[in-house]
């Protein structure tokens, strides 16, 4: 659909220029303001530069976001992944190898293949000192969910026979650490040393099994 069919809240007539403005302004804000943080890091980005990117002025930047520290919070959260959809309940009719599989690969998907999420990513780890509420939040939304998903989906493989008992259920931040170095790899090395990221995920998951299954 064009922007032009964009249809108003009520469904009954499309949405104004003026009205789609409003909706779209903002978008194109945080997205060229996750370029330019990614570029030059929180301190050396210019608000000014990230309004140059959208065509506006400084002025209008400020009358979204009141200050350069708000814009990054929100950059962070508007962009960080969001997993809701993979939080149902575990299948018993399903293999857990299967569903802890399926799990994985989105949670790669998020951490090291997915071009804004992998960069917010790096952001935290680059600028999160300096921001400690937002480190909470990402891992309170994304990475304790994910945490907590993994455990019970090894749990319930070991209740079930399925896997063996092991140390990762009590240390399931292990099966998260291949995306993260692929993450950083992707970020750092990308241009002078690439790697097959899906090749480092796929492989690690294959070593995991390995040691859950024999």
């Amino acid at each position: 659909m064009s922007s032009a069919d964009q249809s108003h809240p009520s469904g009954n007539k499309p949405l104004g220029k003026r009205a789609r403005q409003k909706i779209e302004r903002p978008r194109a804000i945080l997205a060229a303001a996750l370029d330019e943080f990614m570029l030059k890091g929180f301190w050396a980005a210019r608000v000014e530069d990230i309004a140059a990117k959208v065509g506006i002025t400084k002025g209008t930047v400020y009358f979204y976001f009141d200050t350069k520290e708000k814009l990054f919070a929100e950059t962070i959260r508007s962009f960080s992944p969001n997993l809701a959809s993979e939080s149902e309940p575990i299948d018993k009719n399903r293999p857990v190898r299967e569903q802890l599989t399926t799990y994985l690969a989105v949670l790669y998907e998020a951490v090291a293949i997915n071009p804004d999420a992998k960069r917010v990513f790096h952001l935290l780890i680059s600028e999160g000192r300096h921001f400690p509420e937002l480190l909470d939040q990402y891992f309170a939304e994304f990475l304790a969910p994910a945490l907590d998903r993994i455990t019970s989906l090894i749990t319930s493989g070991i209740e079930r026979g399925e896997l063996k008992s092991t140390g990762l259920a009590s240390s399931p931040e292990v099966l998260i650490g291949p995306a993260i170095v692929a993450n950083l790899w992707g970020i750092v090395f990308a241009d002078r040393h690439p790697r097959d990221i899906d090749a480092i995920l796929t492989t690690s998951l294959d070593l995991f099994f390995r040691g859950l299954l024999e």
